[in-house]
């Protein structure tokens, strides 16, 4: 199961990112997708296990980020 640092370092290349380009967030994408990816399968990998998903202050609550990840998807 992922670990909740494991997001953190993608949180982390959010920052670094939207800080190299002026705080554009539209230039940071792939970056927050790569985040919202990381926190979906640490909700989906506890929900496989039966367990409680770890807490993790990168990710936001799982319907925030499986909504997130339609929008992604279209």
């Amino acid at each position: 199961m992922p670990q909740p640092q494991d997001c953190q370092a993608e949180a982390c290349e959010i920052q670094s990112c939207i800080q190299r380009n002026n705080y554009d967030e539209s230039k940071c994408q792939s970056q927050i997708f790569a985040l919202y990816k990381c926190c979906l399968n640490m909700y989906q990998t506890a929900e496989k296990e039966g367990t409680k998903p770890p807490e993790s202050s990168a990710c936001p609550l799982k319907e925030i980020v499986e909504r997130r990840m339609k929008r992604f998807e279209k």
